[in-house]
């Protein structure tokens, strides 16, 4: 779930930045943040990758449109992260996802499907007051299991990553639509939103996001216990800053 610079720029920018070494390193959704050492003096920050970039869109990838929702809805402090695994239910990857409760062709046998699409409150995923899944998205699930449960995945190299015309709703908010979990309208865990473009502002006045994102050490990497985020969504929130946060 991508490393760079930024040089040359005016001197108020260069101030936004410093604020932006230090946001979101936050070792558990229901602590609030903080920066730790690195005692292994770790100089090596994974690359984020290029999964899901530039992928034919009428094939249903796991990676890119699966994958985050389970993440986002699920993989959260308090659920299906790996520290909680209610119910042993674990959602950050595809071993863990089709480990239990998930039936090859069969969604109406499988209890995930079944729980994400209860009408009672009480048996429903994800459960009340966090956002209940849309119908698009559970569609893509019903689609994912009809399909047979399939772990594809498409990739792109760095460079044909897109970063003309970056606005704030057509790239960076999807960006951070990942992280609504634990950082939305009701959880908004430390008091960090990420789901508007207004929390999004916030956050990066606080401080802490771009060593979280970019795994730089002395900062949790973020999202937590989750994969670091695609190095082109990184390379697209980091030139939305440099072009100056603008709400477009």
């Amino acid at each position: 779930m991508a490393k760079a610079c930024f040089y040359s720029i005016s001197k108020g920018v260069i101030g936004l930045l410093f604020l932006l070494a230090l946001l979101l390193n936050i070792p558990s959704c229901t602590h609030d943040p903080f920066i730790v050492e690195n005692p292994a003096g770790e100089d090596t920050i994974p690359d984020g990758g290029q999964i899901g970039s530039g992928c034919d869109t009428s094939v249903l990838y796991f990676t890119r449109d699966i994958l985050p929702i389970f993440r986002t809805h699920c993989a959260i402090s308090g659920c299906h992260d790996s520290r909680t695994a209610q119910e042993g239910y674990v959602f950050t990857d595809y071993a863990k996802i089709i480990r239990k409760g998930l039936v090859t062709g069969r969604p109406e046998n499988s209890e995930i499907y079944k729980r994400i699409t209860a009408g009672k409150p009480e048996i429903i995923m994800p459960p009340p007051p966090n956002i209940a899944l849309k119908p698009h998205q559970i569609a893509l699930i019903n689609r994912w299991i009809m399909e047979g449960l399939k772990n594809d995945t498409c990739t792109i190299s760095a460079a044909t990553c897109d970063t003309l015309d970056i606005s704030f709703r057509k790239n960076i908010q999807p960006i951070f639509n990942q992280c609504v979990g634990c950082h939305g309208p009701i959880t908004k865990y430390s008091g960090i939103r990420l789901d508007t473009y207004q929390g999004v502002n916030e956050a990066l006045g606080t401080g802490r996001l771009f060593g979280a994102i970019n795994w730089q050490i002395g900062f949790i990497r973020m999202p937590l216990d989750l994969p670091q985020l695609l190095g082109c969504d990184i390379k697209k929130i980091e030139i939305w800053v440099r072009n100056g946060v603008v709400d477009n």
